[in-house]
């Protein structure tokens, strides 16, 4: 998968993942661990793209800027 194409994939999966697993969630309250185990378990290969830094740091980043939690870090 390229970068580009997981990007698309997960902001979407962010989303996806919020409205149906993570319903009444308090938002600092959400964890990109619990998310990272819910896509991989439905899309194994969505963290398989290269990225300086590593496909799980920008995934986190993606997750972050999603769940409008970029002000923790």
């Amino acid at each position: 998968m390229t970068k580009p194409e997981a990007e698309k994939y997960i902001r979407w999966a962010c989303q996806e993942w919020r409205r149906t697993e993570a319903v009444g969630i308090e938002p600092l309250d959400l964890h990109f661990s619990q998310f990272r185990r819910w896509l991989l378990a439905r899309k194994p290969d969505a963290l398989d793209f290269r990225a300086r830094g590593g496909a799980d740091y920008i995934a986190e980043l993606w997750f972050d800027q999603e769940m409008n939690l970029t002000w923790t870090r």
